[in-house]
């Protein structure tokens, strides 16, 4: 349960990052507790002082993964540039560097078209077809020709890396759409691609997608392909009745029994909450009317206002990422969830961090929060914490996590940051 009144703080002084009380330092090792194992995480969970990964460019939709020779591969969204930035690391994290060139669209125009949203990274899991490897690095992204206000036409396109994160290759066209104007009002963009393997060993890109507006303004849409070229027909996964309601920003994992969650934001209700769906395999998600369950704790708060203790109920808000662990208080593991911030029925408590992890020990059927290791703690207009996410390592035991939150002094930019979490040192 989530410590009542606890301020917790992680700040860039001097441009020199400062872990605060969110993220216990040290790099490992066993913790030292009395009794027996609970198996369940601390509220201050246990990872190395922060690493800036970019400090010139202004970021958010931060993404990690970690290629099979242990190379650690980043990425985000670049305000500053176009094309989506690649951040490599050969030393666990300690420092980053960046490739000398971005990932562009094959039609690349400069300023005029290029990828430059909403890149997430993917590790194959398995060889899919004879070019996409066990190993090979994959990144979709999304192309785009304007703002979202002003584009005319939006591509999410594959990418490969061959070579752990150091060169990349244009793959094949997943999806595409018009704006509004342009197709009579029925499409206006595909957006937030996320990649993974179903139970038949195709490669699935799931999707934000809008190109039947005139029956949803957005819809959860996924294609498959077992060659990395050709995709499917589109198949619906959330398409919801009401208008009014926009299911988006998916993000899938692995769980349990081999089992596939879905995370989704719902733009439309109070506070963007967060929903998940379970699926077998990947590809049947159930009724695409029924838009899942809500991640929501019950928590106590000293209220912001009145200084009193309260009870509330606490929910993540807007673009959710989502990772599982087998480590927890029993075979279940756990299920983290992250998103842009942390919302309260109720007035907002005093003194927290305005995001959390939100974590299940029983697949889902309750939550409750521990401390987000790179939080913030002062909104400001350039969107902190957008699309944050978190990677787990190859053997199992450490967490990478990465956001974008505004960290140097006197810069109104959202920094890339990155800290590596040891699950077993962070359990009871």
């Amino acid at each position: 349960m989530k410590a009542i009144g606890k301020i917790v703080a992680a700040v860039m002084l001097s441009g020199m990052l400062v872990c605060g009380a969110a993220c216990a330092p040290g790099e490992g090792g066993p913790s030292d507790h009395e009794g027996e194992s609970s198996g369940v995480f601390h509220e201050t969970l246990t990872c190395t002082e922060p690493t800036v990964i970019s400090h010139d460019a202004n970021h958010a939709y931060a993404r990690i993964v970690e290629a099979d020779d242990g190379t650690l591969v980043a990425t985000g969204e670049d305000f500053s540039d176009s094309g989506i930035p690649i951040y490599r690391s050969t030393d666990k994290g300690k420092t980053f560097v960046k490739n000398d060139e971005n990932v562009h669209d094959p039609n690349y125009e400069g300023y005029a078209f290029d990828a430059r949203w909403q890149p997430t990274l993917y590790v194959l899991p398995e060889d899919v077809g004879t070019e996409m490897k066990k190993g090979d690095i994959l990144l979709v992204a999304t192309s785009l020709d304007g703002s979202a206000e002003t584009f005319y036409q939006t591509v999410l396109n594959l990418y490969i890396s061959k070579d752990v994160g150091l060169t990349w290759s244009f793959m094949s066209e997943i999806t595409r759409s018009q704006n509004a104007a342009n197709s009579g009002g029925n499409e206006n963009g595909c957006w937030e691609g996320n990649l993974y393997v179903n139970g038949e060993g195709m490669l699935t890109c799931i999707f934000a997608d809008e190109t039947d507006h005139n029956n949803h303004s957005q819809r959860i849409a996924m294609k498959t392909t077992a060659d990395g070229k050709a995709w499917s027909e589109l198949q619906e996964v959330v398409a919801l009745d009401s208008p009014t309601q926009r299911p988006g920003m998916p993000c899938v994992t692995r769980i349990k029994d081999g089992k596939y969650l879905l995370t989704i934001e719902m733009v439309g209700e109070n506070g963007v909450p967060i929903y998940w769906k379970t699926s077998e395999d990947g590809i049947d998600w159930g009724p695409v009317t029924e838009k899942g369950n809500k991640i929501q704790a019950e928590v106590t708060v000293v209220d912001a206002i009145s200084g009193k203790e309260r009870k509330t109920t606490a929910f993540p808000g807007s673009s959710p990422f989502c990772a599982w662990t087998p480590y927890g208080a029993d075979e279940n593991g756990t299920i983290f969830v992250t998103a842009q911030r942390t919302e309260y029925s109720g007035s907002r408590p005093a003194d927290g961090a305005m995001m959390d992890f939100f974590v299940s020990y029983d697949l889902g059927a309750t939550w409750s929060l521990v401390d987000h290791p790179l939080a913030y703690f002062e909104n400001n207009n350039n969107r902190p914490a957008y699309s944050n996410s978190m990677h787990l390592s190859r053997d199992g035991k450490h967490m990478y996590v990465v956001n974008t939150i505004l960290a140097l002094q006197g810069s109104p930019n959202n920094v890339l940051t990155f800290t590596d979490v040891d699950l077993e040192s962070s359990r009871g």
